[in-house]
């Protein structure tokens, strides 16, 4: 019992549980793109690009995986990802395996769980403090059970 951040981002576990890792985000929904089937949400940290319509206004929780999220020290361009979140390394849970899990802390104070490579995360040269981008596709996130989709 809890908030939905911290009994389902935390619940998954570590490393190890990466495919059952997620973070949970509450956004606005804004701009209906008609042209292209995809609602724009308002978040402190950039706007989050969702397949689908959903009602002007509404508040909404997103849950996203870390293996969905692509972590990048800057802004890059030339992809088809269409959500570029801005945040900071808080924390990042590693062991003698490959894979890490970061967590970011989200303009405007929610976090992001994001899983990555132990050696992407030593040639991006990350540690706590670190600024970076989380990257998101639109296609990974299931606007079936949002407010208004």
């Amino acid at each position: 019992q809890g908030p939905p951040q911290e009994v389902l981002g935390r619940a998954a576990g570590t490393a190890d549980d990466r495919f059952a890792r997620l973070s949970v985000l509450t956004a606005v929904a804004g701009a209906y793109d008609e042209a292209y089937g995809l609602a724009s949400l308002r978040h402190d940290a950039g706007a989050i690009a969702v397949a689908g319509r959903i009602a002007e206004g509404a508040t909404v929780r997103l849950a996203i995986r870390a293996t969905d999220v692509t972590l990048a020290t800057r802004l890059p361009d030339g992809l088809s990802i269409r959500t570029a979140l801005k945040g900071m390394v808080r924390a990042i849970e590693a062991d003698s395996g490959a894979i890490a899990m970061v967590t970011v802390e989200l303009a405007g104070g929610q976090h992001l769980a994001a899983a990555a490579t132990r050696k992407a995360i030593a040639a991006l040269g990350l540690g706590p403090g670190s600024a970076v981008w989380c990257l998101i596709k639109s296609v990974s996130i299931d606007e079936r059970w949002l407010s208004g989709a």
